[in-house]
This record gives structure tokens, C-alpha cells and sequence, in this order.
């Protein structure tokens, strides 16, 4: 998969805010609704359509026609500048769209990228976006440009969260003229899960992205609010409504591969392995899906991105594995995500915690399992049971270290309850053969109590042998999301004794509070589009009351109209330790109270242009020292089809305990051939540690089957660790020739 790195990087410099809220003075607001104005009626096609890009095969004519878009920027409210129109129809299997954008100047269309799962955010684009259960909080997305890159996504509560990383089936043509550009599209009902019978109803949108002009235009009119998360806000969307007797298709999909793999380790003998395993999906009913796997493999799944950590809190790296990310929407219970600013993360449920050692260097063989996802008459059911074998590695001090055969088990029900809120149950236990079995049993909210305040939360308890009492974890928040101010508080409970050992949480024994207010203005003098203000203070105690950590979060960002920026933010930090802090080698921050203060500088140009870049200046105190942090991430587009992204991040810590200079760059190159044929080539860096390289061609021969060949190679830097054979990163090289099909029946 290909990250979407630099967009989330700036959007976190602005709060989660850079395309901002409310109705700016003097702007028109979305007009009036007409009761029955945006509910969408597809016609029922007597023939599917040939997907060959063009809307001339004379079947589009018995579609649905949606047009008059209306803009959500640069100007609310006023039609569109270039017209789009849409005929939506289906059959038994699948649902069509056949969309036309009109474009004023089609030689100015932005369309770069080619490969699967690219970046669309700077291309001129069309996004679908799919409420199926109407819940309102959750929806697929099916995005694509005129170059036929796609890519698909889960959103989760409303856009607090959107799983990119998810890959689900469906086809695409397009083609360009003297008009602008066309699209076929078709998404088979097996991709999607929707209630049993019918008619149906779903919560449905469309949008489109015009880059030259910085112009988002919707079919169903939005209301600004609540910054990037208002484009997701599915209260607001129009409906699709009537469609009877489709049906999921094919009940089996079976999916078998076939690995060979050489391994040359710099310390031992050569190696060469081969494996057979693959997935099988039950398609149980069209709300209701059953996943069976065995053998599990990840070859191709992308390395992650290296980072530096400074902070007394663990990193948290994003689930990238296919398996996991179908349905992961049902199995998510914590915190509202990294939208909302700080640190410190939890989730109840963390699907890295199986299959991959904390640090993801390690995999941890997956012998097989089962997972049931869907929802039956309005409760959300997910099941989850895997196995994994016995496997022994070098943890991070050079000492093997031996995981026991474990099985997983997660069980999940989410009801509906009044208007669009939820109530859930979770029970997690992990059993391995040791027998020190770790179990939480949990109860989470989503109460939306007016279209403008909302609140969730949790309460769960674990059980460990040796581990009894302060076993608790909770937590509960309140978010108000006006036109242009947004007020978030949460409070966490997290106890001593709390292990959630298939979780992530950043720490236990303590109680922390947050409180977010955040204000987004819209002068519109001259180029200046929006400007933000943010004021943020995360405050933790232990459970004695006494203080661990404060850190005061002030912000103003400043948003230009072509999408570039820039943002300033302070911090005001105090820190109490009671243990020794080791932060680097031989480098360690004696107990004691500390308050230190920085300024933080992040600027963004326009990544619509062929050459983008984000900046980060990061200066001040640190602990009883000063730290002085430079990162860069540039982008390159120099020719349709080739993407070139990098990252270059230096810190140069100065301590009275020692002085030290990290630093971790890489750089990806992304070349598709077309939209079934690409590769990739990354390349990481990390100064005293390691170097890291992955290759990667994937020829995607027909939809869910693909041909991979595949290099894995790593070398540590740590000259002492490598030469002693103790290496924990296991350097070395892999070849890999991976085959996958996939089969219906």
C-alpha cells in the first residue's frame, strides 16, 4: 500500500483542520433543501454496460442523472465552476456510475499518478462514498482519477478515522476528450456489505476535486464544519434509495498462493523456502461475511516508516495487513484517533499485537484462523480467532527470545440505538501455550446527541495471572463541533494493573485529562483562505493525584487559497520522573522536575504542483538541555505515472548527561506502468541503526490476482551488535516470487 504521509502530515500541523469550518462572512450557505431534491433512484439495467471509459453505450441513457454540484470550497453554496453529471444504474451483481466532468480548460487537468492506492487528495478526482447500513457514521469510498488510479477506503465515524489501506474489488475505465474526462465504474455488491432484502437505503454522496482551482464540489450540498472530518460528516448526506434483488454474487471467493523465497543473512548459510496457504471468503449473506485463512502470509505488505521517539510514550505504527483491515470498522473500540491532537493513544483491540513483534520487526508465523464480520437487523457482530506458531527471534537487546504457539480471540457486538448512536461489547483472550492467559472485557458508547455534540467513551477490565485489583481502564469525552469553533474534552482512568496485552496503551496508572478549543476564521484577504487557533492542554497524574506530565498546546495556522500554509505552534512541557530516562545510548535523564518550552514551524506548498514539499523547524528546551529538530518531505511528479516522495529528519539533542544527533531519512519511488502494473522501490536510512531497502513489482493480472517479486534486504549499522551475531533486526537479504488467484464459485 502507499502511504498517505505527507497530506495527514500538514493536516495534523492545522488540527485536523486545513480545509476549515463554518460558513465564511458574507458567503452564501448551502441552499435549501427540497424534500426529495438529493434522494438518488437508480434504474435497474437490462444489460451491464462495457467499461471502456466512454458514456456512449446507449444503457447509461436508462441511469439515474445527478448534476448541479455545488461547491464546499473555495465558495459554499455557489454552483460549481466546472459541471459534473452522473447516471447511476445496477443489476443483480453490481452498481454503475457513469460520470461526466466537464472541464473549461481539459489541457490544465491535474492527473499525475497511476499506481493503486496513490494519493488522490492533489488530483483532479471523483470520490463515491457508500452509507450502506445509512448508519451515518460509517460508509465505503471508491476514489479514482482520469489516469485510472484508484484507491478505497473505510470511514469511521464519520472521518474520524479512513482505513486507505483497506483493498476491496471493483473496476474502472476512463478516458479524456475535448470535454474533460469520463468514468465508468462498477462495484460489485460482493465488495460491499448492505442489510438482507429490500429495497434498499443507503446514505450516499459524490464528490469532486478540481486542483487548478482548489474547487471541492458535492452532489449532495455539506455544510462546512469540523474542518477535513465536515466532508465526512454522513448526517448530511443525500440517499440512494429502491434498488431490490441484487445480491452478493458468488457465495465462495477463494484466494490460494504460492511463495518461493531465498534468504542470504550476513551471519548464516543461505536459504530457500516455499509455502503454500491462502484465504477463503463465505459470503453468508450479503450483511454477513465469514474469512478463513491459513498459512497466512504479508510478503508484499510495505515496511514501516522508521521514526524517532523522544517522548515517555510508545510509538504507535498503523496496521497495514490485508487480513485485518476487511471489516476493521467493527473491531475498533478507543480513543477518537489522531484527528484530535496529543500524544497518547488506546485501542482496546490493536491487530499488531498478533502475528508481529511489538517493534513490527519480527513476523510471528500465523498458522490460520477465522473472522465473521457484518451486522444482523441493526447489531454489529465481529469475531475473530487465529493461531500462531511457536517462534523464536533476537529482541531489542541482542537475547533470543522464544513466543510461545498463542491463540487469539476477539469477540465484538455494536447495537444501534436512537438516531445514529451505538453501544458495544468486546471481549478479547489471549491463550497461550505457557498458559498465562490474558483476557479484557469491555463496554464502549457512541452517543451522538444532537448533530452538533457527541460523546464516547469506554469502560474495561483485564484479568492476568499475577496481576489483581486497579485492573480497570475507562474513558469518556464530550465534542462540540460548531460552524467555527470546536470544543473537545476527555477524561482516562487507566489503572496500575491494567494489561491489555492484544491493546495498545501508552501507559497505566494514571488519569488524564484534555481539553481542546479550537476557533477557524475566514478573512479571505487576498490569497489568505482560513486561519486556525488551538489551544490544547493535556494534563496526567498518577492515581495519587501526583503529576507526571503537562504539556500546554498553543496553535495558529495560516491556509493560502491554492491549499499551502503554514503553522505555529508552542509548547509549554513539565515533566516529573520518577526512574532514570534513557533516550539514547549512554544517554540518560536523571529523575527529577522539568518544564521546558519550543516552537514548532510546519509549512506546506501547494502538492498539486509537479514538486510539493512540507517543512518542520522544531527549537528549544528539552528536559535540562535543548533540542533542535529538521525534517523535510518532499514530493516529485516529473512525468504521468512516476511519484517520488523522501523524508529527511535530523535532531540534534545538546544534555549536560551527553550530546547526541539522530537522524532517519528515506526516500520511495512509486512508477506505474498502468493501473495494473507497478512498482515501487523504498529506501530507509537510520543513522547508527540500520539500512533498509524494499522492492517491489506487483502485476495485478486480473482483479484479487496478482504476480509479486519482492526484495527484503537490511543491514545494522551497529558495527558491535553486528559483528557479534546478535543482531535483533536478523540483517540480510530476501528474494521473493509470490503468485495469487483468485477464484469465484
Amino acid at each position: 500500500m502507499t502511504r498517505r504521509a505527507i497530506v495527514t502530515l500538514f493536516l495534523s500541523l492545522t488540527g485536523g483542520a486545513a480545509l476549515a469550518q463554518g460558513v465564511p462572512p458574507g458567503e452564501p450557505a448551502p441552499p435549501p433543501e427540497v424534500p426529495g431534491q438529493y434522494v438518488a433512484e437508480p434504474r435497474r439495467f437490462d444489460q451491464a454496460p462495457v467499461l471502456d471509459g466512454r458514456l456512449d453505450d446507449p444503457v447509461w441513457q436508462q441511469g439515474a442523472l445527478l448534476k448541479d454540484f455545488v461547491q464546499y470550497d473555495p465558495h459554499p453554496g455557489q454552483p460549481a465552476t466546472e459541471p459534473t453529471e452522473v447516471r447511476v444504474g445496477y443489476d443483480r451483481y453490481n452498481l454503475y456510475f457513469g460520470i461526466r466532468c466537464f472541464d473549461s480548460e481539459p489541457a490544465k487537468i491535474v492527473s499525475k499518478v497511476r499506481a493503486h492506492d496513490s494519493d488522490l487528495g492533489f488530483e483532479d478526482s471523483v470520490q463515491i462514498i457508500l452509507d450502506t447500513f445509512h448508519d451515518r457514521n460509517n460508509a465505503f469510498l471508491f476514489s479514482f482519477n482520469p489516469s485510472g488510479a484508484k484507491i478505497e477506503g473505510e470511514v469511521r465515524r464519520q472521518g474520524e478515522d479512513i482505513n486507505y489501506d483497506w483493498d476491496g474489488i471493483w473496476y474502472l475505465a476512463t478516458a479524456r476528450d475535448d470535454k474533460g474526462w469520463t468514468a465508468e465504474v462498477m462495484i460489485p455488491f460482493k465488495t460491499l456489505r448492505f442489510p438482507a432484502g429490500g429495497p434498499q437505503l443507503w446514505g450516499f454522496d459524490i464528490r469532486r476535486l478540481v486542483p487548478r482551482k482548489q474547487e471541492d464540489s458535492w452532489w449532495k450540498p455539506l455544510p462546512r464544519g469540523n474542518g477535513v472530518l465536515g466532508r465526512y460528516n454522513l448526517a448530511h448526506y443525500g440517499e440512494l434509495r429502491g434498488m431490490e434483488g441484487i445480491t452478493a454474487g458468488s457465495r465462495f471467493q477463494a484466494v490460494p498462493y504460492g511463495l518461493a523465497r531465498a534468504d542470504s543473512p550476513d551471519q548464516r548459510d543461505s536459504s530457500t523456502t516455499a509455502r503454500v496457504g491462502g484465504d477463503l471468503k463465505a459470503n453468508l449473506s450479503s450483511n454477513l461475511i465469514l474469512d478463513l485463512t491459513v498459512n497466512t502470509d504479508f510478503a508484499e505488505t510495505e515496511s514501516d516508516l522508521q521514526q524517532a521517539n523522544f517522548s515517555r510514550v510508545k510509538l504507535n505504527y498503523p496496521e497495514k495487513r490485508p487480513f485485518f483491515l476487511e471489516g476493521a470498522n467493527t473491531f475498533y473500540v478507543g480513543d477518537r484517533g489522531e484527528r484530535y491532537g496529543g500524544t497518547e493513544r488506546f485501542y482496546l483491540f490493536y491487530s499488531r499485537q498478533i502475528g508481529l513483534t511489538e517493534d513490527g520487526v519480527h513476523e510471528i508465523p500465523i498458522l490460520g484462523g477465522a473472522k465473521l464480520t457484518g451486522e444482523v437487523n441493526g447489531l454489529g457482530i465481529g469475531v475473530l480467532n487465529l493461531t500462531t506458531q511457536e517462534s523464536t527471534f533476537r529482541g531489542s537487546n541482542g537475547q533470543e527470545v522464544t513466543e510461545p504457539r498463542t491463540n487469539y480471540s476477539v469477540v465484538r457486538l455494536r447495537q444501534h440505538l436512537f438516531g445514529n448512536s451505538t453501544i458495544g461489547f468486546m471481549g478479547l483472550n489471549k491463550d497461550p501455550s505457557t498458559g498465562d492467559t490474558n483476557r479484557v472485557l469491555g463496554t464502549d458508547w457512541n452517543l451522538l446527541l444532537s448533530p452538533k455534540l457527541s460523546s464516547t467513551g469506554f469502560i474495561a477490565r483485564s484479568s492476568t495471572p499475577g496481576l489483581s485489583g486497579d485492573d480497570h481502564a475507562a474513558s469518556a469525552d464530550l465534542l462540540y463541533k460548531g460552524g467555527t469553533v470546536r470544543f473537545w474534552s476527555v477524561f482516562y482512568d487507566i489503572g496500575r494493573n491494567f494489561n491489555d496485552e492484544m491493546g495498545f496503551v501508552t501507559r497505566t496508572g494514571i488519569r488524564r485529562t484534555q481539553n481542546d478549543l479550537a476557533f477557524f476564521f475566514f478573512p479571505d484577504w487576498g490569497r489568505l483562505h482560513t486561519v486556525i487557533f488551538v489551544n490544547d492542554l493535556d494534563h496526567v497524574v498518577e492515581e495519587g493525584g501526583r503529576l507526571q506530565s503537562q504539556v500546554w498546546k498553543t496553535e495558529a495556522s495560516f491556509v493560502l487559497n491554492n491549499s499551502s500554509g503554514v503553522a505555529f505552534l508552542t509548547y509549554d512541557d513539565l515533566e516529573v520522573l520518577d526512574q532514570p530516562f534513557a533516550i539514547h545510548k549512554g544517554v540518560v535523564i536523571p529523575p527529577g522536575t522539568y518544564r521546558f518550552r519550543n516552537l514548532f514551524i510546519g509549512a506546506a506548498t501547494n502538492y498539486s504542483l509537479p514538486l510539493g514539499a512540507t517543512f518542520w523547524y522544531d527549537n528549544g528546551e528539552y528536559y535540562n538541555g535543548r533540542r533542535l529538530r529538521t525534517l523535510i518531505q518532499p514530493r516529485w511528479k516529473p512525468f504521468p505515472g512516476l511519484q517520488i516522495d523522501g523524508q529527511w529528519d535530523r535532531t540534534r539533542i545538546t544534555l549536560p548527561e551527553g550530546d547526541f544527533t539522530t537522524i532517519i531519512s528515506w526516500i520511495e519511488a512509486i512508477y506505474a506502468f498502468s493501473p495494473t502494473l507497478s512498482s515501487r522501490a523504498l529506501v530507509q536510512w537510520n543513522r547508527e541503526n540500520n539500512f533498509q531497502s524494499d522492492l517491489l513489482l506487483d502485476w495485478t493480472f486480473r482483479p484479487g490476482s496478482d504476480l509479486f517479486l519482492i526484495y527484503k534486504g537490511v543491514r545494522d549499522l551497529d558495527e558491535l551488535r553486528r559483528d557479534s551475531g546478535n543482531s535483533p533486526l536478523d540483517p540480510g537479504r530476501s528474494f521473493i516470487v509470490k503468485l495469487r488467484y483468485q477464484f469465484d464459485f
